[in-house]
């Protein structure tokens, strides 16, 4: 039986902070000082835009999504790995 994907968003912003940055490592992050200078998008504002996206059959996907949702104060229910034998 075939999954129908209903809809895919890819979400990727730049977040203002209220802290010093000291040492932006453009290098692993791809973000300059210069990307920094206009961001106007505060952390309430990606929650509120994550939040209205969620749901109770929502999938998420991606590369340190653990981390980030921590660092958003996003917390998810963790289903457990399902690992298939051949």
């Amino acid at each position: 039986m075939a999954s129908k994907i209903y809809h895919i968003y890819f979400f990727n912003t730049i977040i203002q902070t209220t802290d010093t940055i000291v040492n932006l490592p453009c290098r692993f992050s791809g973000i300059s000082e210069e990307d920094m200078e206009d961001v106007t998008t505060t952390i309430r504002d990606v929650q509120a835009v994550l939040l209205s996206l969620l749901s109770d059959k929502t999938i998420l996907m991606g590369h340190s999504l653990e981390s980030d949702l921590r660092a958003l104060k996003v917390s998810v229910v963790e289903i457990p790995y399902l690992h298939l034998l051949a």
